[in-house]
């Protein structure tokens, strides 16, 4: 019987360092990806009078661990660009169906018009809808070949940290 010993215990402590330096690495390429894609979207977001709906466009921190297959992060508009407390991105972003509009909180509904007055009143006003003007998905697509980079480099260069290359 022939028994041949051999160490692998420095390939083993490369590799757990590996895992280590792909969290690493990831967590930043993951910063780098959702900055890229915030910054496109808030190009890409159209602008009425004012930039509240660009300016709504925030960072959703990366969280989790690459080794684990649960790191994630992203770009969000729920927490500001609000009228009348919802956010109003999502219609944005997919538009409208033609839709009533009802007072809330009064009899009528009040809004300026030319002319003696200066105001109509209506109990309800048929909205006719409106089309998406997508800026949230284009940005993720335009940033696609950037994020690929960021992951590949991320990898690479964790590769050199564990001592692999």
């Amino acid at each position: 019987e022939t028994l041949i010993d051999i160490d692998v215990s420095a390939e083993v402590e490369a590799l757990i360092g590996l895992v280590s330096a792909l969290d690493v690495r990831g967590a930043q390429a993951a910063a780098q990806s959702v900055d890229t894609v915030v910054s496109s979207a808030r190009m890409l977001a159209p602008r009425g009078p004012s930039s509240l709906l660009a300016e709504s466009i925030n960072e959703v921190p990366a969280v989790g661990l690459l080794s684990d297959g649960d790191l994630s992060g992203g770009a969000d508009t729920a927490l500001a660009g609000k009228v009348g407390g919802t956010s109003y991105a999502s219609f944005v972003e997919f538009g409208t169906a033609p839709h009533d509009i009802k007072p809330r909180f009064r009899r009528a509904l009040r809004f300026p018009v030319p002319g003696p007055g200066g105001y109509a009143f209506a109990k309800r006003v048929r909205h006719p809808g409106t089309q998406p003007q997508p800026f949230m998905q284009p940005a993720l697509e335009q940033s696609e070949a950037a994020i690929i980079d960021a992951f590949e480099g991320a990898a690479d260069n964790a590769i050199l940290d564990a001592g692999l290359s």
